[in-house]
């Protein structure tokens, strides 16, 4: 089994649930965790670090092709080998917390990892958080068995992102519809490729509705 380094805050009470952490394209295992308070009420929450060091603190899930056509923009067979690695490796980490749910919070890249995790083995996984990312339908493969009834999804993206265009994300509820899963869809306007006070309010408050 692949292993990936994190790092780990504890649940503030006894809690049920891991919340995973996946960190977008150029950025590393810290650069989320600074949300983790926001979610140890009911959660323990660990923050994955990718495996692919493109510079000193700067890390990526695998690679993306700047220079092609977003139809060629990801290594899909590299996406689709760290999604099982992940998928192994989390459900070590559930074992090693012994919980009960597996939730998974990913921007940009790690959103897109997030769904490919959450539609491929929807019954491993509770609640998605995707932010700032898209639905690539080359790297996804959904499960045969259409149990999504488990899975619900919080989904978001800024009106003004100049690295994942707003255009990219249209698509999602569409493709949630169809899957017949359960989802909330926001646009925030005037922010970019980031998560500004009032995304972060609404994913928390998102968050804490569901038991």
């Amino acid at each position: 089994m692949k292993s990936f380094n994190y790092l780990e805050k504890k649940a503030l009470n006894s809690a049920d649930r891991l919340l995973v952490i996946l960190h977008g394209y150029g950025a590393n295992e810290y650069d989320l965790f600074q949300l983790s308070d926001a979610f140890t009420r009911k959660s323990y929450v660990v923050s994955l670090q990718a495996p692919y060091q493109l510079y000193p603190e700067s890390y990526a899930w695998y690679a993306i092709h700047f220079d092609e056509v977003k139809g060629k923009w990801s290594d899909i067979a590299q996406a689709k080998e760290i999604v099982e690695q992940l998928h192994v490796f989390i459900q070590a980490l559930k074992e090693q917390y012994q919980v009960r749910y597996i939730d998974l919070l990913g921007f940009s890249q790690g959103a897109i990892l997030s769904y490919a995790l959450a539609t491929k083995y929807p019954q491993q996984y509770s609640k998605i958080m995707a932010l700032s990312g898209y639905f690539n339908k080359e790297l996804n493969e959904v499960s045969n068995d259409a149990a999504f009834d488990q899975l619900k999804i919080y989904a978001s993206h800024g009106a003004e992102d100049p690295v994942i265009p707003l255009s990219w994300s249209a698509e999602i509820p569409s493709v949630l519809d169809e899957l017949n899963i359960e989802y909330e869809h926001f646009v925030f306007q005037d922010m970019g490729h980031t998560i500004n006070q009032e995304n972060l309010n609404s994913l928390v408050q998102w968050y804490y509705l569901f038991e």
